[in-house]
């Protein structure tokens, strides 16, 4: 079986043998990267390692592990014949027990459950084996490589037909992981809406004060709530016969179990999920909502930036400094209107000392772009921590002086030159009420490839305007080079 692995490498490499070093046969590093670029590192190592073993006059690799298989076939075998030979001397007691069995219904099987990738238990899916997708890849696993070696294309009709049967049981772990993977997740206050979300709680000034026996009540409240808007969002994602092939490579380099990583685990993990929460980070801070207006739109048409997709949180702050001052809902901070590495220091100390004295007690994260963060870091070090003999690149730590505040570097807030404060309970991420029916995953056909069509909804916003203190500078007039009107040089 080594030999139409062995085969089907040359044909790749459209060479007919390899180069000898020392009698052996050696890939050259073109010829690792080519096949690790198509197949993975994994699988030339495997490739190698098998090959070394060929040439040493051992028994093909791959031939031995089918044995192993067979063997333990053959010994399933013998335990199933013994059990039938059990279940035919009980047939005729069994016989006077069906009609009643009949008459009743049958119970549901309980679920079985295994533990994914990630340590999470989930319902055991039975692949269907009649699917050529999962033949291919079992033949491939158990070493027969002949079929992808002749290039055949894989149908795509199975990979619809199996990601139909399975995604109901893996689109909400998918929101799961968009949700709780991109970097801004972790810092929000996850909330549930239909269409939107509005604070219901307010800030309240006090509630206590001197006894007298009759009722004056004191405790008034100042609170502004937002209305944080929860938009759709789709996936629109092509998957070729290559993807499919890559999926089945992956299970032969990482030896997985075909019921534990069916091919549509893989389009969701690997393909969309990642990407999602990449795009999902970009524009919770920098996006600005743009009506779309379908009736303009064609099918094949080019999408639409998903930039246009929602209101950002930095978004959010700067149409609220745009308001001016007097008509802003929240607390924008006045900071120079060039920030560089001489006046960075106080720039941050400004910024916590306006933060009101009832938030001062809070652990509050300061969120502030990466390019500020830098300049921050390396002016204190260079004014604490020159000719102290540190060598540490974290010198000082995260926690501002004589504050309860730690510097937060969000990468989606690069080069924006915003810094912002709020409560961790007031920086909200909105998911849909009823997410199960919300969230949609389908696979059509369009010619040779497999359109992957997803439907979610998704939110971010502040929920009370006088808990969120910030600053954003001027925009940037386009073509000037410059991610931010604030940074100056020497970051």
């Amino acid at each position: 079986m080594f030999k139409q692995m062995l085969s089907m490498v040359l044909s790749y490499l459209n060479i007919d043998s390899f180069t000898k070093v020392d009698g052996k046969s050696k890939l050259t590093d073109e010829q690792r990267e080519q096949l690790s670029a198509e197949y993975g590192d994994q699988f030339v190592e495997k490739f190698e390692a098998d090959l070394n073993k060929h040439e040493a006059g051992a028994e093909d690799p791959a031939r031995e592990r089918l044995a192993a298989k067979l063997t333990n076939l053959e010994t399933l075998l013998e335990e199933q014949r013994q059990s039938l030979e059990t279940i035919q001397a009980e047939n005729q007691t069994l016989k006077g027990t069906v009609d009643k069995l009949a008459e009743e219904p049958e119970e549901e099987p309980s679920a079985e459950f295994v533990k994914n990738d990630s340590g999470r238990k989930v319902l055991k899916f039975r692949p269907n084996m009649g699917y050529q997708h999962n033949k291919i890849a079992t033949d491939f696993m158990n070493g027969d490589h002949r079929v992808l070696a002749s290039g055949e294309t894989i149908n795509v009709d199975s990979v619809i037909s199996e990601f139909g049967d399975l995604i109901d049981y893996v689109k909400l772990d998918m929101v799961g992981q968009i949700f709780q993977g991109f970097e801004t997740s972790r810092y929000l206050n996850w909330k549930r809406a239909i269409h939107s979300y509005k604070a219901t709680k307010s800030l309240i000034t006090s509630v206590i004060q001197q006894f007298v026996p009759k009722w004056t009540p004191l405790g008034t409240t100042s609170f502004t709530p937002l209305e944080i808007p929860l938009r759709r969002f789709k996936i629109n994602f092509p998957i070729t016969p290559a993807d499919v092939e890559d999926w089945i490579f992956s299970m032969y380099d990482e030896s997985k179990d075909l019921d534990q990583h069916p091919v549509t685990l893989y389009i969701v993990n690997k393909l969309i999920a990642p990407k999602a929460q990449e795009d999902l980070d970009e524009v919770c801070a920098t996006a600005e909502y743009e009506e779309l207006d379908w009736s303009a739109v064609s099918e094949g048409d080019q999408g639409q930036d998903p930039s246009k997709s929602i209101d950002g949180f930095i978004t959010i702050l700067t149409k609220d400094k745009d308001l001016g001052a007097g008509s802003r809902k929240m607390n924008f901070v006045s900071l120079p209107s060039v920030i560089n590495a001489d006046n960075i220091l106080s720039v941050v100390e400004t910024f916590v000392d306006a933060i009101d004295k009832k938030y001062k007690r809070k652990d509050m994260p300061v969120f502030i772009d990466p390019t500020l963060y830098r300049m921050y870091k390396r002016a204190y070090k260079k004014l604490y921590g020159e000719g102290s003999g540190t060598e540490k690149s974290d010198f000082g730590g995260d926690v501002i002086d004589y504050t309860r505040n730690r510097l937060v570097p969000m990468y989606n807030m690069t080069d924006t030159g915003a810094i912002f404060t709020t409560p961790k309970e007031n920086f909200i991420g909105l998911r849909h009420t009823n997410e199960p029916g919300a969230t949609k995953l389908t696979l059509r056909k369009y010619d040779y490839d497999v359109h992957c069509l997803g439907e979610f909804r998704f939110g971010v916003g502040f929920a009370i305007a006088e808990a969120v203190f910030y600053y954003v500078p001027e925009a940037v007039e386009e073509g000037s080079g410059s991610g931010s009107g604030s940074v100056g040089t020497g970051v």
